[in-house]
């Protein structure tokens, strides 16, 4: 089976729709790159390093069963939102927020700052806003690192035009940071003073690295991925290789990458989603 083949086919969309994002933007030229599924395992580590988020997962999903079809399901969202027309788009986010059970929910343990008994929900929307958070930073790190040097304008740019798909999962705009240096305050205010590695997020993340891709252990070279993209802090707190040579051999790969990729054909470059949303706007 190929990779893509793990993908369900997205439909063709209403012809001249943009969607909610729209071509030549950050979002586009980042999103539409294989490269970014990269990112995905260190994303969802930020994210179950917020104890709730991880009682979340860790009770009431299947993630433990099926770990690879999980993220994949995820990446496979995030594109439809990202490159669907507007019903597309919207379909897809109302598809996941119904896979999320509306009761809340109470921490059995303490964890971190957060007590037991501390109520949760899949629709908190400060959650919701780590969530999103997580994959905005990554999606930046994956691209900069290994695709092409970008400067702050065009994080801010990208920041910026994210903003509708944070609408869909609840994130009112008057929640998001202002500027994209005011997110990275936030990003970094959570992972010093909120985010703490439990058993449960010790448990996803080693679902996470136990799964095989291509017939390929993602160990170790995915935790020399994740220990490298994640802030030294929560490296450290998974207990992942983030010293001197490791990082030194993730900066050469890096290098490589950044010389390398763009040499590729755009079919070998960029997710089908992409490819599909630039044929709906042709058709206009």
């Amino acid at each position: 089976m190929r990779f893509l083949d793990l993908f369900p086919a997205m439909g063709p969309g209403l012809a001249g729709d943009p969607g909610l994002i729209g071509p030549d933007t950050m979002v586009w030229d980042i999103s539409r790159e294989f490269l970014v599924v990269l990112g995905g395992p260190a994303a969802l580590m930020l994210q179950v390093a917020h104890p709730l988020v991880a009682a979340g997962v860790a009770e009431h999903s299947n993630f433990a069963e099926d770990p690879l079809k999980r993220l994949l399901g995820t990446l496979d969202a995030v594109l439809v939102i990202v490159f669907g027309d507007t019903d597309q788009a919207h379909a897809m986010a109302a598809h996941v927020a119904a896979m999320h059970r509306p009761v809340p929910r109470r921490l059995t343990a303490d964890v971190g700052s957060f007590k037991a008994d501390c109520p949760y929900s899949a629709f908190d929307p400060e959650l919701a806003l780590w969530v999103f958070a997580t994959l905005v930073e990554m999606a930046l790190e994956i691209y900069h690192r290994f695709i092409r040097r970008i400067t702050p304008h065009q994080r801010e740019s990208y920041y910026q035009q994210m903003r509708p798909f944070a609408a869909q999962f609840g994130i009112q705009d008057a929640m998001l940071p202002p500027t994209y240096a005011a997110f990275q305050a936030y990003f970094r205010r959570m992972c010093r003073e909120q985010l703490a590695v439990g058993p449960a997020a010790w448990q996803i993340s080693g679902s996470v690295f136990e799964a095989w891709v291509l017939g390929l252990p993602v160990t170790p070279a995915g935790q020399l991925l994740a220990g490298y993209l994640l802030p030294t802090i929560m490296a450290a707190a998974y207990d992942l290789p983030h010293g001197r040579p490791s990082r030194m051999l993730m900066g050469t790969l890096a290098w490589l990458s950044r010389r390398l990729v763009p040499l590729l054909p755009r079919r070998w470059r960029y997710w089908p989603h992409y490819h599909t949303a630039k044929r709906r706007l042709a058709n206009t």
